[in-house]
């Protein structure tokens, strides 16, 4: 077996051809050139319609919306694309995998690569799934290309933006580890509640079987699934016959503009990045609404605590909030407060236009930090702190400034490329850690091509 050597994921380019075009699309983008021996994109081509930008009326939702697209593209032009799917391979033998990348059923694509199979069994809670299924609604360029709407909801490479921030997955980071053309530096995806845990049927009916992520009644509103707006159950392109609440744009709770917009309702609401959805309002009048966008925490042990004005109310149960004396209306703490707190994925201030969230955490643009990328900085980035140098464990990147962690799932590592002891549950490959579940699978890939050149994600 050849050495692999590493190089750093910024050696490809992408080329951005700027249009203003009245189509239907806000952007594309895919792999043009590719190293003949390790088979990775080095080139890819990008085209951005300004038509559909929003530039001229730029706000923090509209900054993070026009950043997950540019995100959405760059991952295609990585070589998450259907052209792509037959060329992955296993990255440390340089070989490919036991079973096919992918497969057809009834004309729809599902994507059986290792480790993503691997995480979809755990996260559905489905022992027996053998693919996931892709896309097959939208027409070309959605269709085959990207996950499944109805499987993973507003996960960042599924084929359209919903209202509400998307969230990068853990279904993104293994599928571009199982690319073989990358590896996983230290890394710490959202958290999503959809389908989790519901078994194989989900996978399999998705809306025919009465799961709580869809609804079942068009035109009735309610909180979104993720509670991060006001919703109306309805159908949309990607959905096919399955509905499920898609949030009015005015009401998106993490949308701190729409609190300019709803300053004269007499209903007491608040908007931004804390803010959540409740069943129910509160106001200093007898003036009532069905749902209402409130302030919210979670403590240090995951209780949901709601915040109207100066006070205080407790959610850590499902239960109506006590309105104090001088209120209209009522309340409901929601029947899940636990999840709320445990799968949130909010960053404070939305990251000020100056960042991008994951996970509760803002990765901050090159010259700021801090928790929400509003402090300039001049010195090396980890953790929403502007450092001189880098702490232990954590390697420079001087072309961002930014400090790189040890490889994913790694408890020692001498750099961020090179492991020496893997966290409990994983096995060393090469200075990576790979799941045990996945040893002989891996250890019996076939078919051996030429592989020289390796690259991180950081």
């Amino acid at each position: 077996m050849m050495r692999i050597q590493y190089a750093c994921i910024e050696i490809q380019v992408i080329f951005v051809n700027i249009e203003n075009s009245d189509k239907f699309y806000k952007a594309y983008c895919g792999p043009t050139v590719y190293d003949e021996q390790s088979l990775r994109p080095i080139m890819g081509l990008m085209s951005w319609n300004m038509n559909y930008t929003k530039i001229d009326k730029n706000n923090k939702i509209i900054y993070e919306s026009n950043l997950e697209s540019a995100i959405h593209e760059i991952i295609h032009g990585l070589g998450i694309t259907y052209d792509y799917f037959s060329k992955y391979y296993d990255s440390v033998t340089g070989k490919t995998y036991e079973l096919p990348n992918f497969y057809k059923q009834d004309n729809v694509t599902y994507l059986s690569t290792p480790r993503l199979i691997n995480f979809a069994r755990f996260y559905f809670n489905c022992s027996n799934l053998t693919g996931i299924q892709m896309e097959d609604n939208g027409g070309p360029g959605t269709s085959d290309y990207h996950f499944e709407r109805l499987l993973l909801y507003n996960e960042l490479m599924t084929g359209s933006q919903l209202t509400g921030n998307l969230l990068i997955t853990d279904f993104t980071f293994q599928l571009l580890q199982d690319t073989g053309f990358y590896r996983l530096s230290d890394y710490n995806p959202d958290q999503t509640q959809w389908g989790r845990n519901k078994g194989c049927e989900f996978v399999k009916n998705y809306c025919n079987n009465n799961f709580t992520e869809f609804c079942y009644e068009r035109n009735v509103e309610s909180c979104s699934y993720e509670r991060t707006g006001q919703s109306i159950c309805m159908q949309e392109t990607l959905g096919g016959q399955c509905m499920y609440q898609q949030i009015y744009t005015d009401q998106l709770c993490k949308n701190d503009q729409n609190q300019i917009q709803n300053k004269s309702s007499q209903i007491i609401s608040y908007y931004g990045s804390d803010s959540i959805c409740l069943k129910g309002s509160i106001s200093p009048i007898e003036s009532f609404q069905k749902f209402t966008c409130q302030k919210f925490y979670c403590d240090v042990n995951n209780n949901l605590k709601i915040v109207i004005g100066d006070l205080e109310f407790d959610c850590s149960q499902q239960a109506q909030i006590q309105l104090p004396n001088g209120y209209f209306g009522n309340l409901e703490c929601p029947n899940n407060p636990e999840s709320v707190c445990l799968f949130r994925n909010d960053c404070p201030n939305a990251c000020g236009n100056n960042g991008f969230c994951i996970n509760k955490q803002c990765i901050c643009a090159k010259g700021y930090s801090g928790l929400d990328c509003q402090q300039k900085c001049d010195g090396y980035r980890y953790q929403g702190s502007c450092l001189e140098n880098c702490p232990n464990l954590t390697y420079r990147l001087d072309s961002i400034k930014f400090c790189i962690g040890c490889p994913g799932n790694c408890e020692s590592c001498s750099n961020y490329n090179q492991c020496f002891k893997c966290k409990p549950g994983y096995f060393l490959r090469e200075g990576f850690c790979d799941n045990f579940l996945l040893k002989k699978e891996l250890d019996s890939s076939n078919s051996h091509f030429v592989n020289e050149q390796q690259s991180s994600i950081i």
